[in-house]
């Protein structure tokens, strides 16, 4: 893979902009240095529209990402970067229908990218976060729902009314340019687990496996719903081949006799042999009483 640029000169000195890159680009690496020079930017419209990209990584070196960089990307999915980003232009990563993983390395508690992020996607997306302050380094994982903002046009009051449907804007509301409200975050959970189970199934696990500022209260909150819908956890982590995840709820004892059947014979049937073992010790460490156990071919 080869990228374009050009030399720039800011007040600093010389720096490159990238423009572009080799066609067939599915893993797009953004270098440190192009010639020798620092790369600080990407320039608009870089890549916007390309339909190669799968995933993007961006390096710390990098302070700007003009306007509409990465826009319209149908097929990227991941997206790693670091807070150096000082200059976040307008809808660098708008249209990217199926980016669903953000991961961003903290070393400035630059939050603000944080947010412009969110701004420019109203889709679902998971950020994980790695918090790192010289001395130590945390990951924290959080899911923002998708939210659909939609226009009305009262001809007759010569108005157009503005909706906001689903649980999405108000998750996004608990990033602010100074940080992250990880309580009002917990309190929307209510919202989403409404009407969308497995988002919610995701958000409850995240916030258990990564528990920053978790109070025992929201973390009650999200056992009680695993517990409740363990089979839904279980048909999501199985279709992933999520041993994990599937882990932690083991661990943690969430799973009722009825999900662990119903995961053991998925488990069984989608040749997932770690998942089904797991389940399987968790069945005979709970202990079955005087039922009969069935048996599943691996």
């Amino acid at each position: 893979m080869a990228v374009t640029a050009e030399k720039r000169q800011g007040k600093d000195g010389e720096y490159m902009e990238i423009t572009g890159a080799d066609p067939g680009t599915e893993v797009l690496v953004i270098p440190e240095t192009v010639d020798g020079i620092p790369v600080r930017s990407v320039g608009s419209n870089a890549f916007s529209r390309r339909e190669d990209l799968r995933e993007i990584r961006i390096p710390g070196s990098v302070r700007q990402l003009k306007g509409f960089a990465f826009y319209h990307c149908p097929r990227l999915e991941r997206l790693s970067m670091t807070d150096s980003v000082e200059d976040y232009y307008d809808g660098v990563i708008r249209q990217c229908r199926n980016l669903s993983e953000i991961s961003v390395t903290m070393q400035r508690e630059n939050y603000r990218i944080l947010h412009e992020l969110l701004g420019d996607n109203d889709r679902q997306v998971t950020f994980q976060l790695e918090i790192e302050d010289g001395k130590s380094r945390e990951t924290v994982r959080l899911t923002f729902p998708e939210y659909v903002y939609n226009f009305q046009e009262d001809t007759m009051a010569r108005a157009i009314h503005h909706k906001i449907e689903g649980a999405g804007y108000p998750f996004r509301e608990c990033v602010s340019r100074d940080g992250i409200d990880f309580r009002g975050y917990d309190r929307l959970f209510f919202r989403i687990s409404s009407y969308d189970t497995d988002t919610a199934v995701e958000i409850a696990l995240n916030r258990l496996m990564y528990p920053k500022e978790l109070l025992e209260e929201a973390k009650e909150q999200y056992r009680d719903f695993l517990r409740e819908h363990g089979i839904d956890a279980l048909r999501i982590l199985i279709g992933a081949g999520d041993s994990e995840r599937t882990g932690v709820l083991t661990r943690m004892e969430l799973l009722a006799e009825e999900a662990v059947q119903y995961g053991i014979r998925e488990a069984s049937r989608e040749r997932q042999t770690e998942i089904c073992g797991l389940l399987m010790e968790y069945d005979r460490r709970k202990g079955a009483g005087g039922r009969k156990r069935e048996t599943f071919s691996l």
